[in-house]
C-alpha cells in the first residue's frame, strides 16, 4: 500500500460572500471540505484536504457554480451551492495577471464545462481511483464521455482546452491536487451558515447594475 500522508487546507482567512462576489470570475475554483459522512470518509481514506472540486461561471446575469455531484454535472447558483453546503469553501481565482495564456484559453474551458453538463457522475472510475491511490491497485478506466467524479471534471474542462492546471491526467487529479496549481491561488475561505437558506436571488445583477 502507498503511502499517504495526512495534507490541510491552507490557514483560512475568512471573507464574506457579498464582499468579494464581484471578484468572482469565470473559470474561479472553489474547493470544498465537506463535514458530510461520506467527505469526512474520503478525506480520511486519502488523507486529502479537500473532497470536492467545482467551477464557478458567469452565466448571463447569474453567477453559477458548475459541478460533478452525485446525479451528475449540473448548474446552480453559486451563492446556494456555497451557502447550504455544511463545510469549508474555500476560493481559488485564477491567476490572470501572471499567466496570460489564461484569457487566451479560458472560452474553450468554459465551453466544455456547459457541453458536460448532463454527463453521469463517474462513479466507476472514481472507485477505481480510489482503489489506486489507497490499495495501489490499478484498474482501466472508462472515457470521459461515460461519467465524471467531481475534480475529474474540472481537470478535463481545463486540459482539453489545452490549459492544463496541473502536469498529470485529469482521471488522476484530486481535489487538494488543484493547490498545486501554478495557475491558482487561495483568495479566502467564504463565511457562510447551511442553516440559513440563502436567497435565491442574490447572484442576481439587474440589466445596468453589472
Amino acid at each position: 500500500m502507498p503511502e499517504l500522508r495526512m495534507s490541510a487546507p491552507p490557514p483560512a482567512r475568512i471573507v464574506k460572500y457579498a464582499d468579494v462576489r464581484h471578484l468572482m470570475r469565470d473559470g474561479d475554483i472553489f474547493l470544498l471540505r465537506g463535514y458530510y459522512t461520506s467527505s469526512r470518509l474520503f478525506e480520511r481514506l486519502t488523507h486529502a484536504a479537500y473532497s470536492h472540486a467545482t467551477i464557478a461561471i458567469w452565466w448571463g446575469d447569474r453567477l453559477m457554480l458548475l459541478q460533478a455531484e452525485a446525479h451528475g454535472v449540473e448548474a446552480v447558483p453559486l451563492s446556494v451551492a456555497i451557502g447550504t453546503y455544511e463545510g469549508r469553501c474555500d476560493w481559488y481565482p485564477l491567476c490572470r495577471d501572471t499567466n496570460p495564456e489564461i484569457g487566451t484559453r479560458l472560452p474553450a474551458v468554459l465551453a466544455r464545462t456547459k457541453a458536460y453538463i448532463g454527463l453521469p457522475y463517474g462513479y466507476v472510475n472514481f472507485c477505481k481511483k480510489l482503489f489506486k491511490k489507497v490499495l495501489g491497485i490499478h484498474l482501466r478506466e472508462t472515457p470521459p464521455e461515460q461519467g465524471m467524479f467531481c475534480s475529474q471534471f474540472v481537470a478535463e474542462a481545463f486540459k482539453s482546452a489545452k490549459l492544463p492546471l496541473l502536469d498529470r491526467e485529469a482521471i488522476d487529479t484530486w481535489p487538494t491536487d488543484f493547490v498545486q496549481s501554478p495557475l491558482l491561488s487561495y483568495g479566502g475561505t467564504i463565511a457562510h451558515d447551511p442553516k440559513m437558506l440563502p436567497r435565491r436571488l442574490s447572484d442576481y445583477i439587474p440589466p445596468g447594475r453589472g
